[in-house]
């Protein structure tokens, strides 16, 4: 997998882009990092509206972090709306590696639960179970896309 990040002047996220293959699909994703971009409410409504996959990362030092996801996974749904079912989401809990932990493992697996999606803690830093939450992504675009194509046709693929 290779990563291309490339960040526009004056614009409020950053886009990464990489190509994936497996053994069945070849993959072009573009992941927006939206930090920060509370500042523009109007840029990170039109990136939710043309997201097809969502990846919500916290940091395990960093209670507050989690907590900041809640009304951009309120957003999510508020803009997906019935579609939210066939969304695929990941929560992550990102800087596995740290000692000082103020988020328990428990906490994000709950929340997970309760937002009926998939958990999974990395590190950036050690490069632990990055690779993984991108695949996983894949599995759950590409169970998404037979799902659909079952429920608009009536017939398996």
């Amino acid at each position: 997998m290779t990563c291309k990040l490339t960040a526009e002047p004056g614009t409020p996220h950053k886009q990464h882009q990489s190509r994936a293959t497996t053994t069945e699909w070849l993959c072009l994703e573009q992941v927006i990092d939206t930090a920060g971009t509370h500042q523009f409410p109007a840029m990170q409504r039109l990136t939710i509206s043309q997201g097809h996959a969502f990846i919500l990362v916290y940091s395990v030092a960093s209670q507050q972090t989690l907590e900041q996801l809640w009304p951009i996974y309120e957003e999510i749904c508020e803009i997906k709306g019935s579609e939210m079912q066939y969304v695929p989401v990941v929560l992550v809990g990102n800087k596995s590696d740290e000692a000082n932990r103020e988020v328990p493992t428990e906490d994000g697996v709950g929340l997970a639960a309760q937002w009926k999606c998939c958990f999974m803690e990395t590190s950036a830093k050690m490069n632990h179970n990055v690779q993984q939450l991108f695949k996983e992504l894949f599995a759950m675009e590409k169970r998404k896309a037979v799902s659909l194509r079952v429920n608009d046709t009536g017939l398996p693929g």
